[in-house]
Parts: C-alpha cells; sequence; structure tokens
C-alpha cells in the first residue's frame, strides 16, 4: 500500500482519533474467524463509518470536492452518456446479452445501505470501499468488503468473498435462489463468479465502465448465449447509486461517473 496508516494521516492532517479506529477496522477484520462471527462483523462498522466521516470531513476541510461531486446534483438523472449501456431497473426488457430490468423496492435500498455499511469497512482499511452481501430466502447469509490490499490478495474482491461465505454456508457451488447485493458493478473475475454459481438476481449501487460485467464490451455477466453457460442473472441498478459513488469520492476525489474505479 505504501504510505503506512501514520503517514497517511499525516498527509492528509487527519487526528489521532482516525489513526486508532483505523487500526481497530484492521484488527477487527484481520482476525481469521472474523467471517463467521456476526458480532466482530458488527463491531467493526461503528468504527469504520466513523474514521469514513472524519475523512470526509477532511477532504472537505481541505478545500477538495466533497464527496459525490456533481452527482449530487441531479441523482435521478445520472449522464447517461458516460454509462454507456449500462441498465438501469426501469420496465422488465430481456434479449441477448440484456439484462431482464426490475423494479426498484424498499427492500433493495435496505440491502444496498447493509452493503455500504460494509464497503465503508473496507475505506476504512484502506481498500477500494466495494461491500456485499449474498441473500437467500429473504435472510443475509454472507457478507464481504474489499480486501484486496488489506489481504495482499488480487481475488479480494467483496463480491468473491462474499460468494465464497455464502457457498460455505448453504454448502454448495450452487447459489440458485440467491441475491447477490453490490456496491459496485461486478467486474469480469466477479461475473464470471456469479454465472458459474448461478446466482439469479444481482442488485447493484454504481456502474464500473471498461471492468465491468455489464457495462463494458464484454458483458459476461448479462450475456445469455455463452456455450455452456446457464441463464444470466435478473438485475436490478443504480440503487443508491449516488451514495455508492460518494464513498469512492472519499478514497479518490477525482472519481467522475464513466471512470473504471474499482481498484
Amino acid at each position: 500500500m505504501g504510505r503506512t496508516i501514520e503517514e497517511f494521516a499525516s498527509a492528509h492532517q487527519l487526528p489521532l482519533r482516525w489513526v486508532e479506529l483505523r487500526n481497530t477496522c484492521r484488527q477487527l477484520a484481520g482476525r481469521v474467524d472474523f467471517w463467521y462471527r456476526a458480532d466482530l462483523r458488527d463491531a467493526v462498522r461503528p468504527p469504520a463509518v466513523e474514521a469514513s466521516d472524519i475523512l470526509h470531513s477532511s477532504l472537505k476541510r481541505r478545500g477538495l470536492p466533497a464527496p459525490g461531486g456533481m452527482l449530487q446534483a441531479s441523482p435521478q438523472k445520472p449522464d447517461e452518456a458516460s454509462r454507456g449501456n449500462y441498465e438501469s431497473a426501469d420496465p422488465p426488457q430481456t434479449g441477448p446479452g440484456k439484462a431482464k430490468k426490475l423494479s426498484l423496492t424498499r427492500a433493495h435500498d435496505a440491502y444496498m445501505r447493509r452493503a455500504i455499511g460494509l464497503a465503508r469497512v473496507a475505506l476504512a482499511n484502506g481498500d477500494t470501499p466495494v461491500g456485499s452481501l449474498v441473500i437467500h430466502k429473504g435472510k443475509i447469509i454472507a457478507e464481504g468488503f474489499e480486501a484486496v490490499h488489506m489481504q495482499v490478495d488480487v481475488s479480494g474482491h467483496a463480491e468473491l468473498i462474499a460468494i465464497r461465505n455464502a457457498c460455505s454456508a448453504l454448502q454448495s457451488f450452487d447459489l440458485s435462489g440467491c441475491t447477490l447485493c453490490t456496491t459496485a458493478e461486478p467486474c469480469f473475475m466477479c461475473s464470471y463468479a456469479v454465472r458459474q454459481t448461478r446466482i439469479s438476481k444481482v442488485i447493484i449501487g454504481r456502474p464500473t465502465p471498461w471492468v465491468g460485467g455489464i457495462s463494458s464490451l464484454h458483458p459476461i455477466l448479462t450475456e445469455a448465449q455463452i456455450p455452456g453457460w446457464g441463464q444470466p442473472p435478473d438485475i436490478v441498478s443504480g440503487v443508491l447509486e449516488a451514495e455508492c459513488c460518494a464513498l469512492v469520492s472519499q478514497a479518490n476525489p477525482g472519481f467522475t461517473v464513466g471512470t473504471a474505479w474499482r481498484k
């Protein structure tokens, strides 16, 4: 990661409290039994949220773009040109290589807020703020947050961690009937995992053009004509998109919709 937590805090004029919170998050999330204990996952959220808020305030105080930037000006109408062919949750539409569009519900918002809480943990740990969870029969059975840098593992994407934990919870590689909720459009790697485990629905916060499994030139998440693969999952996109983008802005003040910001 380059700089230490202390060096990062000094460079961004962050208080000692932020360092303490970051270290608390890393200690909790670094435990080998972290993903098996709900009490640890619940315990890590408050310090992660506080650390995120402190960083947010520091950026504003130093005159850097506020999280969300121009996105906050028109949250209901994001720039369609920058989103390419990214599907949004409106009337149903199906076809080869197309995502089936579904209507937004309060449940989608509730799941996404939980995923955003996980993304804040990733941000507090120095990783890209992405959070994911898997729902089965109306119950959250697995969670994951980005841990590429924390675990020094290129495959440590939030979606993959959540999917692994879901397979472990159900003792099966077949996640048919399950829903994946994630703050960022799954990349190629995560999209492959979704298709191979037969997840039935994917709820997405923000797009990741160029590297996304829907909005890129290689829509493997929604392509129905791949030989040997089953039907693609239903897609609900744009859920709390402005809030998901605002988190990325905290990690990268130069972020705008349309950039392939994942790492």
